[in-house]
């Protein structure tokens, strides 16, 4: 399964699940694919790092979900401007939650459980203990 793949189910399951809410969680598309677009990207306010995805509903925290499969390496130059992203989030009173199933993105927003995935604390102890290497392996 790749990441789209693992959106998608995400997407389908939490719409089944409470399909009132599918307006409330949607996808940030911050893909490029040359360095043009993302100088223009960048000029018209994207930012490197937002969550793949956002979550809102009254009274609750907003919620920024990054998606990653399980067993997949990723730069840790990128990773670090998800999880500095994450940071201001949650400076804001926001939830930031890297999620690698299905299941752990409904208990996230459908259960309200934000014991799930892994914290920008976490992710930033899984870095420190990767050494000096330039990829991760998310667990």
């Amino acid at each position: 399964m790749n990441e789209k793949q693992l959106s998608c189910n995400i997407v389908r399951e939490i719409t089944n699940i409470q399909p009132e809410k599918r307006k409330q969680l949607f996808h940030i598309s911050n893909e490029r694919n040359s360095k043009e677009q993302a100088f223009e990207a960048k000029a018209i306010g994207i930012i490197n790092g937002v969550s793949d995805f956002l979550y809102f509903e009254l009274n609750t925290p907003l919620i920024g979900m990054e998606i990653k499969v399980t067993g997949s390496f990723h730069k840790i130059e990128h990773i670090i401007s998800q999880i500095e992203w994450g940071e201001t989030l949650e400076q804001q009173g926001g939830v930031w939650r890297l999620i690698t199933t299905v299941e752990d993105a409904v208990s996230l927003i459908v259960h309200k459980r934000h014991d799930v995935g892994k914290t920008t604390q976490m992710m930033r102890e899984m870095i420190a203990k990767n050494g000096n290497k330039k990829t991760i392996k998310i667990p």
